[in-house]
């Protein structure tokens, strides 16, 4: 104390708690140096009793303006990310909900509603897209399917062609465990170029399209008929014997024999003759079997045709 000339101590010597105590040597030019000392004390609790009242309003002020900014933050976050998240979840269902194809229209910021229209754009030109692939695919299947058709069918019957029908038959050949029991049918119709000499191509094609018609309602649901070419005819039977086969096939030829074609005002009378084979163990491909029944087809042509002839067989039937 002696040596400063003014300052402030804490004098924890007294029995009331610590004493703030503040000193000042009085001097002045206009009168001597009396070398008094001006001596200010008091309790110190009570000294810094204000201070200590402001920095608990501010810190309790701080508190309040945290806790406010967090809640606002929290808030402002929540609103600006729930049309987000609206989307998020949205996208999310698509393609998995048939009912969900389309993100709502979100309000908000400007940013989440440019956001919310620019994915809703996506959306419809992806729609569009998918819809006129799905449209392209389907015509592209029809087509092929088409062409499929065009090119296993026989133009004029609707019946397969040779090409298919040597392609099931095969299948059914070389799928079934017992080979006897598939039977092949060669029927050529018998003097079928005098029809065209007489009445013409068109009469041709109308007594073709009648013997066909009559060898699809002869066989069961399960056997195969197609054309050759020409004349000419071809039936694969399944699960038959000897017996059941040459009755299938003379009662088809009984039935064409009895009718007749209706051509413009002409009655067309045409017979057919049948070669019929059974398939064997040892038969290679399905070729080897119609080319006994065609040898039989060739008997039967030979014996005085509107027959049905086996391919082993000395026997013939008759009409």
């Amino acid at each position: 104390m002696e040596q400063e000339r003014s300052g402030v101590f804490v004098d924890d010597t007294a029995q009331d708690g610590e004493i703030l105590t503040g000193f000042s040597i009085v001097e002045s030019d206009a009168m001597p140096p009396l070398g008094w000392i001006v001596v200010a004390r008091q309790n110190a609790s009570a000294a810094f009793a204000a201070p200590s009242r402001v920095a608990g309003s501010i810190v309790a002020l701080g508190l309040l303006v945290l806790i406010l900014s967090v809640g606002i933050a929290t808030w402002l976050t929540a609103r600006l990310s729930r049309p987000l998240s609206q989307l998020t979840h949205v996208a999310g269902e698509i393609g998995r909900t048939p009912d969900v194809v389309m993100l709502p229209r979100l309000r908000g910021s400007l940013d989440v509603m440019q956001l919310s229209g620019a994915l809703r754009a996506l959306l419809r030109r992806l729609g569009s897209a998918e819809t006129l692939f799905v449209e392209t695919t389907q015509r592209q299947e029809k087509d092929i399917a088409a062409l499929r058709a065009l090119a296993d069918t026989d133009p004029l019957t609707r019946l397969m062609n040779r090409r298919s029908f040597l392609s099931v038959a095969e299948s059914a050949l070389h799928g079934t465990r017992s080979v006897d029991n598939i039977g092949i049918l060669m029927a050529d119709i018998d003097h079928f170029k005098t029809v065209n000499d007489t009445y013409g191509h068109a009469a041709g094609d109308a007594v073709i399209r009648y013997v066909s018609e009559q060898l699809i309602g002869g066989i069961r649901n399960h056997d195969r008929v197609a054309r050759f070419g020409g004349e000419e005819f071809v039936v694969m039977l399944m699960a038959v014997d000897k017996e059941a086969m040459l009755t299938l096939a003379d009662r088809i030829r009984a039935t064409i024999a009895e009718g007749a074609v209706p051509f413009e005002n002409h009655t067309i009378k045409v017979t057919i003759s049948f070669g019929a084979a059974l398939a064997q163990f040892q038969d290679r491909d399905v070729d080897a079997v119609i080319e006994r029944a065609d040898l039989a087809l060739y008997e039967a042509k030979s014996s005085g045709r509107n027959r049905v002839a086996f391919a082993d067989m000395a026997k013939r039937i008759a009409a």
